[in-house]
């Protein structure tokens, strides 16, 4: 029981933290591994839609077009109101979903997630403003490389 506690808590903070990078991206990854065989039954509240096959395919959809949506000039900035609400809500929603899974309490999971999107969304707004005005680094290949960052932690997360 010790060893799923430490999964759990791993998954909810890593996916918490993608949440805050790319608010979409999180319950993608969380669909993706809730969809395998040992997850099944595992979910049994309101929840379970994560670990639907549809839900798998529609929140890849979103996310891709969360991958165009960032690049574009007039997309709100992640520190206002409602792109920050949207991530910790991802993320807590994520770090739930993950803790329920592992049999673990579900209020637990969702702080932990709701926390770590929290401090991502701020700590990878400063560093994008960092790396634009610092280096002159444009912002849609700044953008690009938070992609990469955020698809492949999250892949070797969910993987690990």
């Amino acid at each position: 029981m010790k060893r799923n506690k430490k999964k759990a808590i791993k998954l909810a903070l890593g996916l918490g933290a993608i949440a805050g990078m790319r608010a979409t991206f999180a319950p993608s990854l969380a669909s993706h591994l809730l969809t395998k065989k040992s997850f099944r039954g595992s979910l049994n509240s309101g929840l379970a839609f994560l670990q639907l096959p549809a839900s798998n395919v529609i929140t890849k959809i979103i996310s891709a077009g969360e991958i165009v949506g960032d690049k574009l000039p007039s997309t709100p900035n992640r520190t206002s109101a409602p792109q920050l609400i949207t991530r910790i809500i991802s993320g807590a929603l994520v770090g739930a979903t993950i803790f329920q899974a592992y049999k673990q309490k579900r209020s637990t999971g969702l702080l932990l997630g709701g926390l770590s999107a929290l401090a991502m969304t701020y700590a990878s707004f400063y560093a994008r403003k960092y790396f634009a005005e610092g280096y002159k680094i444009e912002d849609t290949i700044i953008g690009g490389i938070e992609d990469t960052i955020a698809i492949g932690t999250g892949a070797r997360l969910i993987n690990s």
